[in-house]
């Protein structure tokens, strides 16, 4: 099967669905089921009614659910038009007129009557029939002067007088000369010196009666022709910025309520109902000529230095050619030769090249490290080996990097090992599927290694925070299952790599997923006092990536007493994991690497346990429970499902984490993103005290714009941008990272549907995309011959993928209500008519954030399994069911799954960093069709629509930069209380080695512990002067709680919380204080109201 194939099946499926919905299709000659204008819903223009003409705006560009014109305006060389300039406009489309038609009664209606079932009856029926229509109009555009406006009615007489030939139309229902009515007119206005701009309307006239009738007058198929005479026409052209740099684009057509493009260049042009736009196929590279970057070549001492130094040689041999196609003497202000439609700076080149450079640098030192540090080697050897077998364990031989991944991980080494440039943020730029997390991955991985190297036998090594909870489910069980492969590999070699196992820990929201106690964890493996057999299943890591032979053992969770733990063990080879999700459990075993959510971190203000996981000091349990904070209980039983009277020594701890991750760095905006950046700098202090080092941060997203502001918000530190795009274009033939290979990576269409909302379009698109799936399967099971040929498959296998590889569509809705009617409304509009028609079902599963990561992981093996497990020959017995996924947002961030390839989107989301996320859903290995229903009454959807190419050729640019201000006052006044709290509960106990939590704890603070703390505070803040008088905020919150009434041995945020002032609240999360607002009426409302009753 080829990309071929897949691009001719996938066209002939959306034709059908275009056709469907445009009345166009054969089947929509002659119906019943529906008025047209409640069935056909694209390319149509409705017929204003009375109160739209009352109020309709001269321009007609309001966005609206009752389209009743299109336009298209283009451009015209003021220098080249004369008395001969000519555009020949052709005007096509459809209209409907209703019929009385004796047809067969269904047998299963006349159950109903007790009538002979036998005996054929006839039944008159209204139904709906097409016809066409057209009209040709040759404009002149200049006589002495310019034109400024020409009109010419559409002539409906000779349909008209067709449809009222029609034997099967009723005298009550002839076509009167007002049915149809439509106009067109040419419009040329001054747009600027050079050019004159000429505009085509089609507008429908008819009126719609304030009562319904019989007659439709919805003009549908609309569709717009124009030849010009002569080369006069000229391109529009937009200039912004992007990252700081000029681009232009240049574009044609400015449209409504309709596409248009040249048939042929400068001569021939028309519209279209739909916007079609193909998405370049660019691939990070996995290999390059001369150099291998297999793991099992970089696991082995003697190859390992000549594979990255031949990687060197290419990305230096390309930077001279870069150097070579800059022109002596170029203006960065001035802008390179234009690439099709686009046109960048100089300047923007020669940052790239700069850029690309200092990455060179980077990657050498990187290699030189290898070679002269045999601790560095030596991790960065068995980083390869943990990667050749957890994909040799997959079935994956010669697995290896891609190029962008393995210069990620070495241009890395050197801030990892010799801590320097740590004031850089690192930043990850790849499009999503294009590999992000396994070259972090590899990064944590070695890291762990190396740090094993260097002393610390145990304790956390990486912190890597996602935006949502949701966004991590399969990320999680790939870095598990890296991890686990990993500890396997410092087993082998406990010489050079001792310690304790290489774990992992879940800290996330307190969920009945993830508790905040062990015990909460414990009791889901009894029932009613007895173990459940078998043990639950990890919902983290179900299957265990350690067997190798099928069927591959399952990953249980089992109650290590001993330890007051829960481990994850495989039921068939028996090995152990350490995977913890539960915060006592994070707390007490530190794990190596945590994966945790950006809001669990505010839990610093209030959880004085969090101190162990950053350097924090203490000791461990003699009764081997874990590792407890200096001055704390081990465990008290009326917290945990045991008792430890333990104290922790005030012992200094391992070295807090080296490695700060920060995925999807797009979703830190906004007030969100201001107090994230306050408690990443608390988190930051907090271990820089304690462990006396700064994190190295690697921040990624796949989605970019104003990423140095953003930086310097987040983290006060600089950016550096990896892997960079390449000078010459992205996907060049001189582009070291990434490659452009043939055929579209995805195609996507836009659809504003006309008098229906969008919802029910993606409905009706289901229903078609459905019907085209059944009669191809049905095609191919009955006439496989026919079926290949026609989609040049050489074997009914082949044919068989080609059906299978559009299977289960995945529609997404910007609310969630719409989600779940979807699947409340499918059956009026899907099921009962694929019942009807083939005998097959349909069972949508909806995916919102209410669906817990049980159900999520659920959905997504669904998947999986209803492609392996699909039986073709369901369809001919009747009993097949169609699974459609329906879902919010949480699919952009968590499920990335090769199954999908076709997918649906009611309404564009708020934001073009969302929508590339979401539509980055389908089409992750192979082909993937996008059907975008926009909302025909947003102004925001409706100017996308209208500028559908454009706006898909530059989605990147079309990222807004993220707005974040880390000095916002009520950013300030937000964190102000948490950060004070956290300070005393985690950084001052850490220095006086005894919890510090109430109120007679901040009693003993002297003056020297006061300054100390508006020291850190400042510190975490970035900043000595700032829009709040920390000084004073310490002092009055000290005061506060010195003043207070409460017992001595009172939770001291409790009292702060208990003042009555919003400020002195801790932040529960990262989303702000929410106030509690109380709505009033005033008087003079409350008087009207009482007029109107009396």
């Amino acid at each position: 099967m080829t990309e071929s194939s897949k691009q001719v099946f996938s066209s002939d499926l959306v034709k059908y669905i275009i056709a469907r919905t445009a009345g166009t299709h054969t089947n929509d000659e002659i119906f019943d089921d529906a008025r047209p204008s409640r069935k056909f819903i694209i390319g149509t223009l409705a017929a204003p009614r009375k109160k739209d003409l009352l109020s309709h705006d001269s321009e007609g560009d309001r966005a609206s659910i009752r389209a009743q014109r299109l336009k298209v305006s283009l451009l015209v060389d003021r220098t080249k038009i004369n008395e001969s300039s000519e555009i020949n406009l052709k005007i096509t489309g459809n209209v409907f007129y209703q019929i009385n038609e004796k047809i067969v009664q269904d047998p299963e209606e006349k159950k109903d009557t007790g009538d002979d079932q036998k005996t054929p009856t006839y039944k008159d029926t209204q139904r709906w029939k097409r016809l066409d229509f057209s009209e040709t109009w040759n404009v002149k555009l200049f006589n002495s002067v310019p034109i400024d406006s020409q009109q010419k009615n559409i002539d409906f007489s000779a349909v008209r007088l067709l449809a009222n030939s029609d034997p099967l139309l009723r005298d009550s229902k002839k076509i009167f000369e007002d049915i149809w009515k439509a106009e067109i007119s040419v419009h040329v206005s001054d747009f600027d010196e050079k050019d004159l701009m000429v505009t085509i309307y089609l507008r429908n006239n008819a009126v719609e009666p304030d009562k319904p009738d019989s007659f439709e007058r919805t003009l549908f198929n609309c569709k717009l022709t124009g030849t010009l005479n002569n080369n006069f026409s000229h391109e529009f052209s937009d200039e912004y910025l992007y990252e700081g740099h000029k681009q232009r684009y240049f574009y044609s057509f400015r449209t409504i309520n309709c596409q248009a493009s040249w048939d042929v260049k400068g001569k021939v042009f028309s519209t279209d109902l739909f916007g079609y736009f193909e998405q370049e196929n660019i691939r990070p590279r996995a290999s390059l000529t001369g150099t291998n970057l297999n793991f099992n070549n970089l696991m082995r001492p003697a190859s390992v230095i000549s594979g990255l130094e031949n990687l060197l040689k290419k990305m230096n041999e390309q930077h001279l050619q870069y150097l070579k196609n800059i022109p002596p003497g170029v203006d960065k202000s001035d802008f390179q030769p234009r690439e099709g439609d686009k046109q960048k700076s100089w300047g923007e080149r020669l940052e790239l090249i700069q850029q690309n450079a200092y990455l060179i640098s980077r990657f050498s030192r990187g290699i030189d490290l290898i070679k002269s540090d045999k601790n560095v080697r030596e991790s960065f050897l068995k980083t390869n080996e943990a990667f050749e077998n957890y994909y040799a364990t997959k079935g994956i031989a010669n697995a290896g990097w891609r190029v962008f991944q393995l210069v990620f991980l070495i241009s890395s080494l050197e801030s990892v090992v010799k801590e320097t440039e740590l004031d850089v943020v690192d930043v990850l730029h790849v499009d999503t599927g294009g590999g992000k997390s396994e070259a972090y991955f590899a990064l944590v991985v070695f890291t762990a290694f190396f740090e094993r190297t260097q002393g610390k036998a145990e304790g956390v090594t990486a912190i890597v925070k996602f935006p949502l909870r949701m966004l991590s489910i399969q990320q999680l069980e790939r870095l598990s299952s890296i991890l686990i492969h990993a500890d396997q590999v410092r087993k082998r070699n406990k010489a050079l790599f001792p310690g304790q196992n290489f774990s992992l820990g879940y800290y996330v929201g307190n969920t009945e997923e993830f508790p905040d106690l062990y015990k909460k964890v414990k009791d889901t493996l009894y029932s009613k006092k007895i173990l459940k057999s078998p043990a639950p299943e990890s919902v983290i890591i179900s299957r265990c990536p350690l067997c190798t032979t099928p069927p591959v053992g399952t990953v249980r969770l089992i109650d290590d007493e001993k330890h007051g733990r829960i481990v994850h063990k495989c039921d068939k080879c028996g090995e152990e994991f350490h995977i913890y999700f539960s915060d006592r459990e994070v707390f007490r075993w530190r794990p190596t690497v945590i994966v945790s959510t950006v809001d669990k971190w505010a839990a610093l203000s209030s959880q004085r346990r969090i101190r162990s996981l950053l350097g924090g000091s203490g000791s461990h349990c003699p009764d081997g429970h874990g590792f407890i904070p200096s001055g704390e209980t081990c465990e008290e039983k009326k917290d945990e499902a045991f008792q430890c009277k333990n104290i922790g020594k005030n012992e200094k701890g391992s070295t807090g984490p080296r490695l700060s991750i920060q995925d999807e760095m797009h979703l830190l905006k906004e007030g969100f993103g201001t107090i994230s950046a306050h408690f990443e700098g608390l988190i930051e202090t907090i271990s820089e005290f304690s462990s006396k080092r700064q994190f190295k941060h690697v921040a990624m997203s796949a989605t970019l714009n104003g990423t140095k502001k953003q930086i310097d918000e987040l983290y006060k530190k600089g950016t550096f941008l990896i892997p960079g795009r390449c000078p010459d274009g992205v996907g060049a033939s001189t582009d070291i990272f990434f490659e452009r290979i043939d055929g579209p990576k995805r195609i996507i269409y836009g659809f504003k549907p006309n008098l229906r909302d969008n919802h029910y379009a993606a409905l009706r698109t289901l229903l078609h995309y459905l019907e085209f799936i059944i009669d191809a399967q049905m095609q191919l099971n009955s006439n496989p011959t026919q079926f290949c040929e026609k989609y040049s498959v050489s074997e009914i296998k082949s044919g068989q993928n080609l059906i299978n590889h559009f299977l289960i569509p995945l529609t997404y809705h910007i609310k969630k209500q719409d989600v779940y009617d979807m699947d409340r409304l499918k059956d009026a509009v899907i099921g009962d008519i694929l019942e009807k028609k083939y005998k097959v079902g349909i069972a949508g599963k909806t995916l919102t954030g209410d669906t817990n990561l049980e159900d999520l992981k659920k959905a997504i093996d669904d998947v999986r399994n209803y492609i392996k497990n699909y039986d073709p020959q369901k369809i001919a017995s009747g009993s097949q069911i169609f699974e459609p996924l329906y879902a919010t947002s949480v699919v952009s961030h968590g499920v990335d799954l090769e199954e999908l390839n076709l997918m649906v989107f009611q309404g564009l989301p708020y934001t073009t960093s969302e929508y590339i996320q979401a539509l980055s859903r389908v089409g992750r290995k192979e082909l993937g069709i996008v059907l975008l229903w926009f909302y025909p009454n947003r102004v925001r959807d409706d100017s996308f629509y209208r500028n559908f190419k454009r706006y898909h050729e530059t989605l990147d640019h079309q990222v807004k930069p993220i707005p974040v201000n880390r000095y916002s006052r009520l950013g300030l006044h937000q964190t102000i209380n948490s950060i004070f709290c956290a300070t005393v509960i985690n950084h001052m106990s850490n220095l006086k080695g005894k919890p510090l939590y109430r109120k007679q704890d901040v009693a003993i603070l002297d003056l020297n512990d006061k300054k100390h703390i508006v020291e850190i505070i400042k510190k975490v803040y970035r900043r000595d002067i700032l829009d709040i008088n920390v000084h004073q905020e310490v002092e009055d919150r000290i005061n506060e709680i010195m003043q207070s009434n409460e017992k001595s041995t009172t939770y001291f945020p409790k009292i702060l919380a208990k003042s009555g002032d919003y400020f002195y609240r801790n932040q529960s999360g990262m989303r702000g204080i929410q106030k509690q607002l109380i709505l009033g009426m005033v008087n003079e409302d409350k008087n009207r109201i009482l007029r109107r009753g009396k």
